[in-house]
């Protein structure tokens, strides 16, 4: 759990601090980082159980919080906020990844060809 807390700060950080202050941006963003987060909240809870359910999802929401807190505060160079978007997206793409290739004996890899192309798509449109 301690690996995804910078993670979801991060997520929390870029929830304030886009490259495109639209709404329909905000909208995609919340909206794709949520089904993510909704995924790993899953297989957090499947794979450590009664150690992540009680406290193990407060901590990790309020990593969100935290992080968009410090974005409300203020804003990092827009060079740097680009990266660091980058950063993110990389890291979805692999835990996605991981996640879907590697269950069921790779049966599930269309599913996540075809989730990473609706993904890539809603990006484009940000």
């Amino acid at each position: 759990m301690a690996r995804f807390a910078p993670y979801l700060l991060l997520m929390g950080y870029l929830l304030v601090s886009r490259e495109a202050e639209s709404g329909i941006s905000l909208f995609v963003y919340v909206f794709a980082m949520s089904l993510h987060i909704f995924m790993l909240d899953i297989e957090t809870a499947e794979r450590f159980g009664r150690l992540y359910e009680p406290k193990g999802r407060a901590m990790l929401a309020s990593c969100v919080l935290l992080g968009w807190a410090l974005g409300a505060l203020g804003a990092l160079p827009s060079g740097l906020t680009s990266r660091l978007f980058a950063f993110l997206l990389g890291g979805v793409m692999i835990i996605s990844a991981h996640e879907e290739v590697s269950a069921e004996g790779g049966r599930a890899f269309w599913w996540f060809v075809s989730g990473a192309s609706v993904y890539a798509c809603a990006l484009m449109l940000i």
